[in-house]
C-alpha cells in the first residue's frame, strides 16, 4: 500500500536540509584535502592507474583473488534463478584496481569544496553526526538541480562532467573489462546518477587511538585466555575451531553483529566498492554475506562436505586502498559491521546492471530514492531513472520485434507474448518504485521528520 502523503518541499528541492555545512567541511574535510596534490589535470590512462597493468604484482594479485560462487553461498540454481541473478558469481575478496596516483587524483576531485558543499548530505543513518554521502556528482545530466528542485535557467549546462578523471576512470572500457571478468558476466553502470557513489565517515584522531587502544587490550586479554585454555583439558570444540580456522561469527545466523545499517539488499544488482582511505590500522572492515538455507556439498567457510552447514555467515575481507570487492548485493543479503581504528574512511561505490537486455534487470529504490536516501537529488534522480528504463525498454521491444519471427518465417506469437509481457511488467515496475510506501514514509519521519 502506497502513501497518500504529498512530497515534502524539502524533497523537492534536493533534500537542501541535509547538506554540509561550510564549518564542517572547513574543520572535517578540508585539511584531509590539503595534503593532496592541487587540481590535476591528468587523464585517466588505463596502463598508468589500473594496477592490473600498473604492475606484473598487480596482475598477479588480480589473477589469483577468490571469488565465491552462489552455490557455494548456500543459493541453489532454481533460486538464484527464480530472484533474477545475472552471474553464478556472488562475491569477490578485494583485488587490486586503482593505483595510488589515481586514488589521489580521486579523492582530490570529490573532495573540491565545491563538489563537496554542493552535492554532499548527511547520510539518513547517520549516528555520528559526520557520516555524509555525496551522490550523482560526476556527471550532471539536464538542469542541475542540486541547490534547487525548480531551475529553469536556459544557460544551465547540459551533461556536464564535474570530475572527470573519476568518470573516465569508472567508463573507461578497461576497467569494464576487469570488473565484468571479476563478477562473471559483462556489465554496464546503471545510469550516470550511481557513477562513484561515495561514502564518508569521520570521527576524531582521538576517539580513533581510543578504539585502537581498547581493541589492543582485548586482544592482550584473549591471548592470555588462551593460553590458560590450552594448559587444561583439551575441549573438542574448542580443537574443531581451531584446526578449521572457523570464526564465531560464522557460527551464527549473523543478527548480533552491530552495524550502522543492518542486514540488507542492494537496490541494484551488482556493486563495486572502492577503499580510497588508508585501512592500515583498521579494525574489522570486513562485509558479512547472510548464506542461504539450503543445503550445499560445499562450503566457502569449511574444508570439505562434512562441515557444509557449520556458517550460516560467510565473511569477506575488507579492501585495501585502492583495492574494490564485486557483490551480487541485489540477490545476496549483506551487512559491512562498523569498523573501528579510523578517523577517515572514505568508499566509492558504482552500482551496475546487465549490458545484455535480454537478462533480467532487478533494480527498485528501496535504499536511493530521494523520499529515502538524503543523497539522491528529486529533479536529477528520477528523470535519469525514467531514461534509462524507458532505453533499456526500446531495446527489449527491439528484441521482441526480432525474435518473434522465427528463421523459418513463421510467427512465433507464444514467443511475442513472453517478451511483451515482460516488458509489461519492467514498466509497471518502473512508476511503482517511485511510489513511497507507508513503511518508507514511517521510516524517514522517525529518522528525520521529513514527512
Amino acid at each position: 500500500m502506497t502513501s497518500v502523503t504529498a512530497i515534502p518541499q524539502v524533497v523537492l528541492e534536493g533534500n537542501i536540509h541535509k547538506v554540509i555545512p561550510q564549518s564542517t567541511y572547513e574543520s572535517q574535510i578540508s585539511p584531509s584535502r590539503s595534503k593532496l596534490a592541487t587540481a590535476s589535470t591528468i587523464k585517466f590512462e588505463p596502463f598508468v592507474h589500473l594496477q592490473y597493468y600498473a604492475s606484473q604484482q598487480g596482475k598477479d594479485n588480480y589473477d589469483a583473488t577468490r571469488r565465491l560462487t552462489l552455490s557455494q553461498l548456500g543459493i541453489s540454481q532454481e533460486t538464484a534463478t527464480k530472484r533474477g541473478a545475472i552471474s553464478n558469481i556472488g562475491v569477490s575478496d578485494p583485488f587490486p584496481l586503482f593505483t595510488q596516483e589515481a586514488i589521489d587524483i580521486m579523492r582530490n576531485e570529490v573532495l573540491q569544496r565545491e563538489t563537496f558543499l554542493k552535492y554532499a548530505r548527511y547520510s539518513f543513518n547517520s549516528t555520528s553526526g559526520m557520516d555524509c554521502c555525496i551522490r550523482g556528482y560526476v556527471k550532471t545530466t539536464n538542469n542541475d538541480g542540486a541547490n534547487s528542485g525548480t531551475t529553469t535557467d536556459a544557460n544551465v549546462e547540459l551533461d556536464m562532467i564535474n570530475c572527470p578523471f573519476i568518470y573516465e576512470a569508472w567508463n573507461h572500457p578497461e576497467t569494464m573489462r576487469l570488473i565484468s571478468q571479476m563478477a562473471g558476466v559483462e556489465l554496464e553502470v546503471v545510469m550516470d546518477y550511481e557513477i562513484a557513489h561515495v561514502n564518508v565517515s569521520l570521527k576524531s584522531e582521538a576517539e580513533a587511538e581510543e578504539e585502537r587502544m581498547a581493541h589492543s587490550l582485548s586482544k592482550k586479554c584473549e591471548q592470555e585466555e588462551e593460553k590458560e585454555e590450552e594448559e587444561d583439558v583439551a575441549n573438542p570444540v574448542d580443537i574443531h575451531r581451531k584446526q578449521t580456522g572457523a570464526r564465531s561469527m560464522s557460527e551464527t545466523n549473523g543478527d548480533d553483529i552491530k552495524a550502522v545499517v543492518g542486514w540488507h539488499y542492494d537496490s541494484y544488482p551488482f556493486v563495486c566498492v572502492l577503499m580510497l582511505s588508508d585501512t592500515t590500522d583498521m579494525i574489522g572492515g570486513e562485509t558479512c554475506l547472510r548464506m542461504g538455507h539450503e543445503n550445499t556439498s560445499t562450503s566457502p567457510l569449511s574444508s570439505d562436505a562434512e562441515n557444509s552447514s557449520f556458517g550460516k555467515v560467510a565473511i569477506i575481507p575488507g579492501p585495501k586502498l585502492g583495492s574494490a570487492s564485486v557483490l551480487q548485493g541485489r540477490l545476496i543479503q549483506h551487512i559491512a559491521p562498523q569498523p573501528r581504528g579510523l578517523s577517515e574512511r572514505i568508499t566509492m561505490v558504482t552500482s551496475y546492471r546487465a549490458r545484455n537486455p535480454e537478462l533480467q534487470d532487478t533494480s527498485i529504490l528501496s535504499t536511493v530514492k530521494p523520499e529515502v536516501n538524503f543523497g539522491s537529488r528529486y529533479n536529477d534522480f528520477y528523470p535519469e531513472w525514467v531514461r534509462y528504463r524507458c532505453d533499456l525498454m526500446c531495446e527489449k521491444l527491439n528484441l521482441a520485434k526480432e525474435k518473434c519471427v522465427t528463421k523459418d518465417g513463421k510467427f512465433d506469437k507464444a514467443e511475442a507474448k513472453k517478451r511483451l509481457q515482460e516488458v509489461e511488467m519492467y514498466l509497471r515496475k518502473t512508476y511503482e518504485e517511485m511510489e513511497v510506501t507507508d513503511v518508507e514514509a514511517n521510516k524517514m519521519m522517525r529518522k528525520a521528520s521529513v514527512f
